[in-house]
């Protein structure tokens, strides 16, 4: 029989909030593999379950360029993202995601975490 490696931390966990977080995951792997495909980014990397960058606080590894990369966390809440700053610091980026916002919305927000929106490149500026 196999048995499964997963560490169970919380027996209580809110498997709907998991389904949620998981489902807001792939929303922002589709805008990352938009952005791969368009050339807006170099590539991406999304962390494994319970892997070393999951422990981390990381869902993904976005490179806008092949020697730059931003640690990205998605969060569906202002709460979430301000849980996930106490326990990781601010040196990890979060997204939020609602079910309200659209791929647009989704792709610009992203863009702005990277420092690749408009808005961003003219603060830099």
């Amino acid at each position: 029989m196999a048995y499964s490696s997963r560490r169970v931390v919380d027996l209580d966990i809110d498997t709907e909030a998991l389904v949620r977080g998981r489902a807001n995951e792939d929303r922002i792997q589709r805008i990352l593999e938009a952005m791969m495909a368009t050339g807006e980014i170099s590539y991406y990397y999304r962390a494994e379950v319970d892997g070393e960058l999951d422990r981390r606080g990381i869902d993904f590894q976005v490179y806008p360029e092949i020697d730059w990369s931003v640690d990205l966390q998605v969060k569906s809440s202002i709460a979430g993202k301000d849980s996930h700053i106490a326990t990781y610091g601010e040196s990890i980026a979060c997204v939020i995601v609602h079910d309200a916002m659209d791929d647009r919305q989704l792709l610009e927000e992203v863009r702005r975490i990277l420092g690749l929106s408009i808005e961003a490149i003219t603060l830099r500026n």
